[in-house]
């Protein structure tokens, strides 16, 4: 019976298409809105962590290889080949024996001792990876020190303009430190 006045009322037919495009206009709107808010809102954080995560990660991988490469190029390898910088003083077979000894010495010296989880053989190779990059890097420092030396030598009047003007930029830091130091002296408390 009720379905029969239902059928055949009028109002019922327009109160359900008025529902439903009621319904499909509120939820269009409120589901694009919500959807577009959180969309948006997660997307953008998600990237960002991921876009900041990955792209520090990689640019700090790649920067460090790149710059150890570089200076182990540059700061090791090509003055011994070329023969400028350190071993144009000194013979390359002596700068191998003296960087096998200090090697040696470095890796003796050093008190680190292994964790019971490790094993000996990686361990001893990690800690002679680290004195050879130490003896790499002193050797790598003598040639840039060499290059330097060099250059004052070659430069003479320009290395003392910057070494007059260091030396008066030092004197003024060393006179404000002295001059804070003896003000400090008001300070000190008394001892009975």
């Amino acid at each position: 019976m009720i379905i029969g006045k239902i059928k055949n009322n009028e109002d019922f037919v327009f109160g359900l298409v008025a529902g439903f495009s009621f319904g499909l206009a509120i939820g269009l709107v409120f589901g694009l809105a919500i959807g577009l808010v959180f969309g948006l809102g997660y997307g953008l954080a998600i990237g960002l962590v991921f876009g900041l995560v990955f792209g520090l990660a990689i640019g700090l991988a790649i920067g460090l290889a790149g710059g150890l490469g570089y200076y182990l190029a540059f700061g090791f390898l090509f003055p011994l080949i070329t023969g400028t910088g350190l071993s144009s003083y000194v013979p390359v077979c002596i700068i191998g024996i003296i960087g096998f000894i200090a090697l040696e010495i470095i890796f003796w010296l050093d008190r680190e001792k292994k964790k019971p989880c490790e094993s000996r053989i990686w361990f001893t190779i990690k800690k002679k990876l680290e004195a050879l990059f130490d003896v790499i890097t002193g050797i790598s420092i003598a040639n840039i020190i060499t290059y330097i030396t060099e250059a004052i030598c070659q430069n003479t009047e320009a290395v003392l303009e910057v070494l007059k003007w260091t030396g008066i930029v030092i004197g003024i830091i060393g006179a404000i430190a002295v001059y804070i130091l003896l003000n400090s002296i008001k300070y000190r408390s008394k001892k009975k």
